[in-house]
């Protein structure tokens, strides 16, 4: 983006990622972990590396 965007329009933004308003200023951590796997057809999310490989485990992929 460019120039300062509206409140309305940061709103707009984080409802359409799911996140709040607060965690789109965050600072990053590169070494953080955290997405969505499809496994067998469902969607998971994990948060950190812990919940990935139990989710990788209990469907038998490691």
């Amino acid at each position: 983006m460019y120039g300062n965007a509206r409140l309305d329009t940061i709103e707009k933004m984080a409802v359409a990622l799911g996140i709040s308003i607060k965690s789109l200023f965050d600072p990053i951590d590169d070494d953080t972990v955290e997405g969505y796997i499809k496994i067998k057809g469902k969607i998971y999310q994990f948060n950190d590396i812990n919940e990935l490989n139990q989710l990788l485990q209990k469907n038998n992929k490691l």
